[in-house]
């Protein structure tokens, strides 16, 4: 009888360590990552695009994504004087350093690109079409802008 009694309080203590270790949340050291989604804007006389967060305040490390769900192929430009941009931005992943800063490559429906801003200050930035068919003379359409203001 007593062994009964043993076990059965073995069970519950093992059963409430089990719960407090589950219940325990362990602390994250990962960075944090904010999302803004370029959409379509439905029913537009033609295809339109805008952003969910236009104006996205953050703090430093903070890396930020854009997805598009808008069917269209887009880019992301950074227009920010050079030593803003090599100082303010890092761990990118789908933007390339160009002479007007960081531009992402083509973005497809459902792509990412992202960057990580690790300086306070202001980030303008635009969603662009880029021109079906590419010559000297087209450019790219402005179709959204945006700005990220990092904070300490």
């Amino acid at each position: 009888m007593s062994r009964k009694k043993l076990l059965v309080n073995f069970e519950v203590v093992v059963i409430f360590l089990l719960f407090i270790a589950l219940m325990n949340p362990v602390i994250s050291k990962a960075q944090e990552c904010k999302i803004i989604r370029i959409d379509e804007v439905r029913n537009a006389p033609e295809k339109a695009v805008r952003l969910d967060t236009e104006k996205l305040t953050v703090t430093k490390g903070t890396c930020v994504v854009w997805i598009n769900w808008s069917g269209q192929l887009v880019k992301i430009v950074f227009k920010e004087p050079n030593q803003k941009c090599s100082v303010g931005m890092d761990g990118y992943s789908g933007f390339k350093f160009v002479e007007n800063c960081f531009v992402s490559n083509l973005i497809p429906n459902a792509g990412t690109s992202s960057v990580r801003f690790n300086v306070a200050g202001n980030f303008k930035y635009e969603v662009v079409i880029p021109p079906a068919e590419s010559s000297p003379t087209t450019q790219d359409k402005v179709v959204a802008t945006g700005e990220i203001i990092v904070v300490e």
